[in-house]
């Protein structure tokens, strides 16, 4: 992936809360079990540097630096 590019993936929202922990700098396990994941909802990252950090989790905004 080059920068600038958008990747764009279709999951279940068990599966997100699974995963994105472990990819997203600012997920925490806590905060993908609180909020909720409804259908059709959306999380949207961006890469900043050497890692990638949530900016939007269905409407929520992660607070972890």
């Amino acid at each position: 992936m080059n920068a600038g590019e958008s990747v764009l993936c279709i999951e279940h929202g068990g599966t997100y809360r699974a995963a994105l922990p472990e990819f997203l700098a600012n997920v925490t396990r806590e905060f993908a079990a609180a909020l909720e994941f409804p259908n059709t909802g959306v999380v949207v990252a961006e890469a900043r540097g050497p890692e990638f950090v949530c900016v939007d989790w269905c409407g929520g905004v992660p607070t972890v630096p």
